[in-house]
Order: C-alpha cells, then structure tokens, then sequence
C-alpha cells in the first residue's frame, strides 16, 4: 500500500481517489487501504499548507473545511459500513499520532491493525505504518518518497521542527474533524443504530457491532489522553509560542473527540454501548492510574447522560439497572489515604454515585410501572452501600477542630445527593435504611454549623479564616436531603423531629444568613425544608416537639433559633384543621408564654402564631382564652411586670388588628385594665412632679438616701424606656377597637355611661405628658423624641420607614371621636382639646390642633356645632410664634369653611 500511494499523492485529483475508493471497497481489508490512502492524502495537503508559511495556526489558511469535505466525498464512494472502518483505522493513526506527540518512539506502540489475533498478510499490506504517514507530513509526497526509499531502517521520534510539529498537529486535528462529519451523516448513525440490535444478524453484523464498539472505546482513549495533556500544557509554567501552540492542539483534540462520543453515544445501541462502559471501567490503562482513573470517570459520565435519554422500553430499561450492582462495586472501592491515587479513586466514587443517581432518576421516579417495581430491587443495595459511605465518612464523628477535608467533603455530599434520589424512588421500601441515614446528617450538619458560627467575619462580610466553600456546599446537600426524606415520607419522621428541631441543626441561624449566593442558596432550601415539615408532617407528630424545643431555645436564649421555630409553628397551624390543632393547644400556648416571659425580639414571632391558632378557634373558646392571657399577665395592676402589660397588650393590638369587630366582646371584658393603664399613664406623666428636673436628679436622690417613699420611687422608676414601652401597644389596641366599633355603630363604646368618659378623660390628659428625654432632645430633632412617638405620630422622610400615627394618643383621640358619634359626649372631648391648644408648651399645642384638624377633616358638618368653642384659640394659634401651630390652625379654618361654605374670617376677629 505504501508503493501505492507514493504514486497516488504525486497523481492525485478527486476522480482518480474516488475510483481507487470504488476498487478498495471491493477487496478484503479494503477498509484499511482506503484510510491508509487518504490519511496520506491529508498528510501531504498538510505538507504543502505549512511548508511555504511560517507562524501558521493550526486552522490553517481558511481552506480546511473544502479539504474536509472533499474526502468526505472520496470516502462516501466506499460502502457504508466500509466508511465506519475507516473511521476507527483514521481514530487508530490519530492516537498513535498523539503518543508519538507524547515522546513515545514508534516499536513501543502497539500494530494498527484492527483484529486481536496476529497480523495477516493481507492486513499489513494494505497499511501503511506510522514512520511512513509521518514521513508524508513532514517531507510531503516526492520527499516522503526518498525518504521511504533510502531511510526504511530510521526510527520516528518527538525532535520535530516547529514547522513540522504544526504540520502533524493540523493532520491530526483534520482526521478528528473528518471522523465527526461522518458520523454526523444520516447513513452512518443508522448503520450504527441497528448494528447487532436484534437476534436475527449475521456474524457480518456481529463484526460490523463489534467495529462500532472499537470505536466508541477509541475516542474514550483518544479523550482521556486529550484531556491529560491538555491539562499538563496548561498548567506548564511556558509561555513560550511552542506552549501556546500545544495548549491549542490538545484542547481543540478534546473537543473534537468530545463531538464524536456525543454523536455516537446517541445512536449506539443500548447493549453495545453499556458493554463497552463496563470493559472499560473493569480495564486498566497502561499510562498509570490517574490517567485510568480520569477515563472511567468519562466513561460514568457518558453512562450517566445516556440513562436520562432511556424511555420506556423495559428491556433496555432492564440493561441499565443490571449495571448499578458494578457501580456499587465502585462506590465501595474507595481508599482512605491522602495520596493521588486515593484522590483519583474518590472521583471515581463520585462518577459512579452520580451515574446510580441518574439511571435512578430517569427509570424509577416516574414512568413504566414495571420498571419502577423492578428497579427497586436493584435500588435498595444501591442505598445501603450509600448509607454505608455516609456512616464512614460522617464529619460529625469523625473530624476534630474547625475544618473539613475538601476531597472527602465532595465525596459525602454526592453521596447525600445520591441517597436523596434514592429515597425518592424507594419510597416506603427505604425506611429500614432511615436510622442510618439521618443519623449521619444530622451530626455532619451540627459540624456544618459549628464551623460557620465560630468563623470572624471582616467588615465587608468576609471570612478571616480558611475558605469555606466546601462547609456551605455539606449544608446544602444534606439540605437537600432532607428535603427529600420529608417529602417523601413526611408520616415517618416523628422519631426524628426532636434532632432536626435543635437550635444547633435547621433552626441555626448559620442557615439563615445571606452574605453571599451560597449563602442564599442555603437559606432558600432551609426556609423550603421549613415549609415542607410544617405542611407535610402530621400535626399529632409535629406539634409536640416542635413546641417543646421552642420552650428550650428560649429557655437557653436562642432568639434566632426560636423565631425560626415559631416560624414553622405558624406555617403549620395555619395547614391543619381545627380537629387536628385542639389537642395540642395547651403545649402551643405553653410556648407563646415562654416567649412573652422571655424577650421582646420573640413577640412579633409569637404573636404570629398566636393568631394563626385564633383563626382556628370559635368566638366562644376566643374569649376563653383571652382570659387565660389576662391571668397570666396578672388580673391586678400590682401584679403584673411591665414586660408581661407589654405582651398582653401587644398580643391584644395583633387581635384588635386581624379580628376588628369580632375581637370587642373580648376587649369589653379588659376596659377596667385599659382605664387603669391609661390612668396610670397618665397620673405619672402628667404628674408635675414627673418632670425632665424630677428626671435628671433621679440618679443623685438614689446616692443620696437609702429610702424613699413608695409614690416617689413609683414615680421615677415609671421614667424609663421599659416602663413607658405597653403604652404603645395599649393605645394601638385601643385605636383599632374603636375604628372597628365606628364601622359598627359605636355599640361598644357606649355600652354603658361611664366608659366613654373613663377613657377619654386620662387619653385626653396624655397631650400634656412629660417624657424621660425632653431635656435630651433639641427643638431641631424633636420628631425623634418620645412625645412625638407616643402622642402625635412618627413622621420620617427616610424611605427605609413607613410613615404611621399607629398607636398613638392622637389618633386613639381621632378615633374615639369617631366612634362616639354623639354631640353631647364629643363636648367633653372638644373641650379637652381646646384646653390643650392653648398650653404653654409648643408641642401640646401642635399636637392637639393636629388632633382638631383631623377629627374636622373625618367628621365634617356633623362637628360644626361645636366650631363657635373652638373660634376663640384658632383667632390666637393663628398668631402664634411656631409656624407649625399657624399653618395647622390655618387648615383647620380652611376646613371648616369649605364644610360651611361661607367665610370665617369675620368669627376670628
């Protein structure tokens, strides 16, 4: 063949290649002739593209693609199954290129021929060898022929020129290119599809199935190497143009190679294709284990993706299943040392765990019942042997200090993917297996955990210690995990929930962060797993433990912790049913107390909870609870802490907030608690002993006597932030009753004739109050002070802040006014107003025409018999010093005439 082709790369043109083509095609071993012919067609179009350029690329002068495609078109004048030999003796020449690229001399390669048995005859005389094609590349055809003439004892080695080295690495990369095109041509992806796919094919066939095989095993080769030396160039220190020039052939090797396993791998019957996997993955490789290590890794990659394009055919269904016992094999080949092969071995486990998970994915979530019942025998030892790697490298156990091993790090958290999917497809049939496996998520979690909670931070939300990408990488696949378990077997968990409800596990406010995208990500699947346990598991087994370890968070000062538990609390009464709640709400308030007794932050979370529960209950078992507040803040004054008035009242603003009118019978029977905190608020704050000199001298007295009497010691200790803080919440609830009775007539109200005036006599007093910070505060900032924030409103312009009145002395006045709705009784309330319009100190008079000015604008004509009482400290606001009071009394006037429709001007004089 050598002889041969001497005289035809001198002679050559396309018809007389493809009528030499048409005559191989008729001879044995004629495969081998047609790519000895045009490998050394290529070779010498190669020689003649860089022998008269310097610096070329290996993309040659633009013309690569016609080359291409015109041995395409010689080699599609050859049979059909004839080209698909062609094209693994073309992969063959361009190994054997690579590893005489590698430094490898030629005698230490193995023959190119395709059989196992010795070489015929008739085989080496139809292919030309490597020194040969070689000498073709880099002499071209009159070159190559004295060369081959005169030089037949030369050997090849790696001392290539540059020029020579960009011919070879252009030759190679074209046949990769020509294998890839011609896989892509219809005729050849049928030929491989029904190579050897039924019982009925001829030991022809078999032959033509095994060549198919030779050649999906080929490129996995070819790519291993590729991937190794494409990794070696890159990492080379170099920066040389030889450097560059080899980083560029081995990664355009790669994804050449890359393109042709996909396409085969499409078309390659399911059989063929899984039996070359496994020879390659029991194999071995004769450049050493890393480089074994990385193609059984392609070869599990390859499998993994085929098994998700698996449809319902049972029996090729049936072919992937029975391979998961191999790869289970895989899974328990791992070694515990720190040396490369360990590592290669680990990511050999984690290929062989992702590809169990895949085949599980596509054959046994959904689909084909008799494959899902089929797979499940195959799935459970798939699982136990996870759950046996989960228990051997548990991080909770078995690691000491603050760090966790990258490499066995990864190796856990695929494995905890794995067994996610597994339990998936399980179902029930894993619960044997549960122990084992929560058991070692749960403690690896706690590490998780741990870790995170005692690394610093920099200002910028950084870590000051050792990257912890590997940490937030565990928690999300354990996450993931449980998400899983709970999804799927949400009755099974009660023995469980009791470990996961501890602060240090899912309530840990590690998870709860969001400094950067893994961060997120962690938080999202939390706050998901949160979901799913409250909606997913019974209430009978959920709400006991959940409820007794919000009591032991609290009890031991994880705020955060508990939040999150209540949380879940919330979510999950609001999913059950009235039935499934009742028995249980004993404990639900039991925890709700704990958290009032404890701190303040808790109570938003608490009272959330509390109202879900309030809305599974009749207005009957409502009042009977509110009651059960009432005694547990304290039926007397004296009985009770600020802190608990603090709760109740919050408690009780929530109710009035959410439940409006049906929440008054309920406040009826807690008027005397609000007329004796308004008073008390009142007598102390307004109380002229109770100023801000009262206030600054407090300390000194304190220093200076032992004892003193316990009005005064009442007195002062009432002047503090802790002690004024239930006013705020009282005057919310009392605000949202009296809008609700508004809508409804006033009934409650005037339920009896005392009740408006026991209320509205100390409210209306409260415009005249003293705060702890009047002395404190400038008239500059005076929005920010305690007056302002519980009489008149907080009014900020940042829009980090809600604008309200809620709450406040002014508003309760507004809607108490409104309420009433009678004439007679707003004269008391008028009266008061028009009082504090005229006092002395500026913010009293501002709040208290703001109070005017808003019960004018929502009342309207109804309030206009008592404007002439009001005439009188309009005419004197509307001259007053502060340019605040003037504009407000200012809009009163404009108000009132516009309800009137005449003019007022004459009445202010």
């Amino acid at each position: 063949i050598t002889d041969l082709i001497k005289v035809f790369v001198e002679k050559s043109n396309s018809t007389l290649l493809q009528r030499t083509v048409e005559v191989f095609g008729t001879m044995p071993y004629g495969e081998l002739g047609v790519a000895s012919l045009l490998s050394s067609y290529l070779a010498c179009e190669g020689w003649k593209l860089f022998n008269d350029s310097d610096g070329m690329d290996l993309e040659g002068n633009g013309e690569e693609e016609d080359r291409v495609s015109s041995i395409l078109e010689v080699l599609g004048c050859a049979p059909p199954k004839m080209q698909i030999r062609c094209m693994l003796q073309m992969l063959g020449y361009v190994g054997r290129f690579m590893t005489t690229l590698g430094g490898v001399n030629e005698q230490d390669v193995e023959p190119m021929t395709q059989t196992a048995h010795e070489d015929s005859k008739e085989e080496i005389a139809m292919t030309i060898s490597l020194k040969d094609l070689i000498f073709f590349t880099i002499h071209g055809a009159v070159g190559a022929k004295d060369c081959i003439d005169g030089q037949t004892t030369s050997t090849i080695n790696s001392n290539f020129s540059d020029k020579e080295l960009r011919t070879i690495m252009w030759v190679v990369t074209t046949l990769l290119k020509i294998i890839r095109e011609c896989l892509s041509t219809p005729t050849a992806k049928k030929l491989i599809r029904t190579s050897g796919s039924d019982n009925t094919s001829t030991k022809e066939d078999e032959k033509h199935a095994n060549v198919c095989l030779g050649l999906w095993q080929q490129l996995m080769h070819v790519q291993s190497s590729s991937i190794t030396k494409a990794a070696s160039s890159l990492s080379s220190s170099s920066d040389d143009d030889s450097s560059k020039l080899s980083q560029q052939f081995w990664n355009a090797a790669r994804v050449s190679t890359q393109d042709c396993l996909l396409l085969l791998q499409r078309v390659l019957p399911v059989s063929h294709f899984l039996a070359s996997v496994m020879s390659l993955l029991k194999g071995s490789n004769d450049d050493g284990g890393v480089v074994d290590d990385l193609l059984r890794r392609r070869a599990l990659k390859l499998l993994s993706d085929r098994a998700e394009e698996v449809d319902d055919n049972v029996a090729e269904a049936t072919l992937f299943l029975e391979i998961i016992p191999d790869l289970i094999l895989m899974v328990k080949a791992g070694t515990s040392d720190d040396s490369e092969s360990s590592r290669g071995s680990v990511a050999v486990q984690q290929s062989a765990l992702f590809a169990i998970e895949r085949i599980a994915q596509g054959l046994c979530l959904q689909g084909n019942m008799e494959i899902i019942q089929k797979g499940a025998s195959f799935i459970f030892p798939a699982l136990q042997s996870v759950v046996a790697l989960l228990s051997e490298v548990n991080f909770g156990e078995q690691q000491d200090g603050l760090d966790i091993d990258t490499i066995q790090g990864q190796l856990f958290s695929t494995a905890v993917l794995c067994a996610s999917t597994l339990i998936k497809a399980l179902k029930a049939r894993s619960l044997p297996l549960l122990p084992k496996l929560i058991e070692p998520l749960v403690t690896s979690l706690v590490k998780c955990n741990s870790i995170l909670a005692t690394t610093e931070l920099d200002k910028d939300g950084n870590t000051t210690s050792a990257p912890l990408g590997i940490t937030k990488l565990l928690q999300q696949s354990i996450l993931r995990a449980l998400l899983a378990i709970v999804e799927t077997l949400p009755q099974f968990l009660a023995s469980y929930l009791s470990s996961l409800f501890q602060s240090n596990v899912l309530p840990s406010s590690t998870m709860r962060v969001a400094t950067d995208s893994s961060s997120i990500v962690v938080r999202t699947l939390a706050e998901q797993l949160d979901d799913v346990i409250a909606v997913k598991t019974p209430p009978r087994q959920l709400i006991p433990p959940l409820t007794a370890s919000i009591s032991s968070c609290v009890a031991i000062g994880h705020i955060p912790e508990a939040k999150c538990l209540f949380s879940v609390l919330n979510r999950a009464i609001k999913a059950s049913t009235k039935s499934a709640i009742l028995p249980f709400l004993a404990s639900i308030i039991s925890c709700i107390f704990a958290a009032y007794d404890s701190h303040s932050d808790l109570l938003p979370a608490a009272n959330s909870s509390l109202m879900a529960l309030i809305l599974k209950l009749s207005e009957t078992k409502l009042r009977s609870l509110y009651s059960q507040f009432r005694e547990w803040r304290g039926l007397e004054f004296k009985e009770s802490t600020p802190q608990k008035r603090f709760a109740f009242w919050s408690m009780s603003a929530i109710l009035a907030k959410n439940l409006k009118g049906i929440f008054l019978p309920c406040l009826a029977t807690v008027v005397v608690d609000i007329v004796e905190e308004l008073d008390h608020f009142a007598s102390r704050l307004c109380d002229p002993s109770s100023t801000a000199e009262t206030w600054r001298s407090s300390k000194k007295r304190k220093s200076q006597s032992s004892a003193t009497d316990g009005d005064s010691t009442d007195s002062l200790s009432l002047l503090t932030l802790d002690n004024i803080a239930p006013l705020r919440p009282l005057l919310e609830t009392l605000e949202c009753a009296l809008k609700a009775d508004a809508h409804e007539g006033g009934i409650w109200i005037r339920a009896d004739d005392q009740r408006y005036n026991l209320i509205m006599t100390p409210l209306a007093s409260l415009l005249h109050a003293r705060f702890p910070d009047d002395d404190k505060i400038s008239t500059s900032n005076a929005e920010n002070s305690f007056y302002q924030k519980f009489v008149c409103g907080m009014e900020n312009s940042d829009e980090n802040n809600d604008t309200t009145n809620a709450g406040t002395v002014s508003a309760c006045l507004t809607a108490l006014a409104v309420a009433v709705g009678d004439e007679f009784m707003w004269k008391p309330l008028n009266y008061a107003i028009v009082q504090a319009c005229g006092a002395e100190t500026v913010r009293v008079r501002k709040a208290a025409v703001s109070v005017l000015l808003e019960i004018l604008k929502v009342i309207g004509e109804e309030y206009m018999v008592l404007l002439p009482e009001c005439l009188p400290v309009l005419s004197e606001l509307l001259e007053d010093s502060n340019e605040d009071v003037v504009g407000l009394a200012k809009e009163c006037v404009h108000v009132a005439e516009e309800v009137l429709g005449e003019s007022l001007e004459d009445s202010l004089k």
